[in-house]
């Protein structure tokens, strides 16, 4: 069988293969180390890679010997779209979807293959037919908006969730690193705007009345992000796993109803605060946060951030951070010290990143930990 390698062959073979190829390493990793995030990533990436199958053996002239692959469900959009929001979730939540859940998201894109499958397996001449007669001519738009209508609704949804845990990490979890955080938002950015060219070049296809060739472009962008994927998905392996708490409040909202508690008792909670810090030296443990901290002190969390932002003007993150950064320097200026490493010492008062670490530092004392150090060492 003599098949056609070209340029466009080529390249979408290559990615093909490297996504089938991280595929397995995610999969491998998520089983080693019972990580679902890595598990949907994996089908995600197989699956996008997947898809381009239609176009390489279009392109290979498969389809030209073998006329009977023609309608095969390489591509599902629909899973791609499921998988992108259940990795989402399971990146964020701390909790894994439950079956039941997944099932439901899975529906749609078992229905999807379902119906083409069974459409792949008739007989050519009546598969042709309904194609042309039927497919072709109307059902195929009819399907494509329900894939735009579902990308733009699960994509809202993961907008709202990520915003909401970006919040309560921001107010309660300083041990989050904002970094991680900030990925999930490129993956989400980078997907929103690979499907809003994909939508221009679907409608232009339709208008202009674009052949299989011509229809290349489209799917070299997917290509393009399958592969950028591959590499950023694999190299990414940090947890950012928040348990699933009811989320607070902001002090505007609190605010904007009556006060929580009255003058008398805030001084009091302020004033057991401190003395717990004093005593305790919670802050030192690289896991509080909000939740911790408040059965630590026998008060609803509610109350312990609003006692927080009111009492001390600042929120969880900066108060516990202030705390770490004075420990810090206090550590620097022992010269027992000397020897230590910032980032041993970072860790030992409660930090456990060195990007959140040198971050906070710089924005408590106006200068990086190095610069403060080699200061007192000067004067020391």
């Amino acid at each position: 069988m003599n098949l056609y390698f070209n340029p466009r062959s080529a390249i979408l073979l290559a990615i093909f293969i490297q996504a089938v190829v991280t595929a397995f390493l995610l999969f491998k990793r998520g089983a080693k180390g019972n990580k679902q995030s890595d598990k949907f990533l994996s089908a995600l990436i197989f699956f996008l890679g997947l898809s381009l199958t239609d176009f390489v053996i279009g392109f290979l002239g498969f389809y030209e010997k073998y006329p009977k692959l023609v309608f095969f469900p390489f591509e599902n959009l629909f899973l791609i779209t499921a998988l992108i929001y259940l990795f989402c979730v399971s990146l964020l939540k701390k909790d894994k979807p439950e079956n039941k859940i997944i099932g439901k998201h899975l529906f749609i894109p078992a229905v999807y293959f379902l119906s083409h499958f069974i459409i792949f397996l008739l007989p050519n001449s009546t598969k042709q037919k309904i194609l042309t007669d039927f497919y072709f001519t109307f059902f195929v738009y009819i399907e494509s908006l329900l894939f735009y209508v579902l990308s733009a609704y699960y994509f809202v949804h993961i907008i709202k969730v990520l915003k909401r845990h970006t919040e309560i990490a921001n107010q309660a979890y300083p041990q989050i690193n904002p970094a991680i955080l900030n990925w999930l938002r490129y993956f989400v950015i980078g997907f929103i705007i690979y499907l809003t060219i994909d939508f221009i070049l679907s409608v232009s296809s339709v208008l202009f009345h674009f052949n299989f060739e011509q229809q290349y472009w489209k799917y070299i962008v997917r290509a393009l992000l399958t592969s950028f994927l591959c590499l950023a998905g694999y190299n990414f392996d940090e947890k950012v796993s928040l348990p699933n708490i009811e989320f607070q409040k902001t002090e505007t909202e609190n605010e904007q109803k009556s006060e929580l508690i009255n003058e008398k008792e805030l001084i009091f909670i302020k004033e057991k605060i401190l003395s717990i810090f004093q005593k305790d030296k919670l802050y030192l443990e690289p896991e509080l946060d909000l939740n911790q901290l408040s059965k630590q002190l026998g008060i609803s969390s509610n109350i312990l951030s609003y006692v927080i932002n009111k009492g001390f003007e600042k929120n969880f993150n900066d108060f516990i951070n202030t705390y770490r950064i004075n420990e810090v320097i206090e550590k620097m200026k022992n010269p027992a010290n000397v020897n230590f490493t910032l980032l041993s010492i970072a860790f030992d008062c409660g930090f456990n990143s060195k990007t959140t670490f040198n971050r906070v530092f710089k924005k408590v004392t106006q200068k990086s930990p190095k610069q403060f150090w080699e200061e007192i060492k000067a004067i020391s």
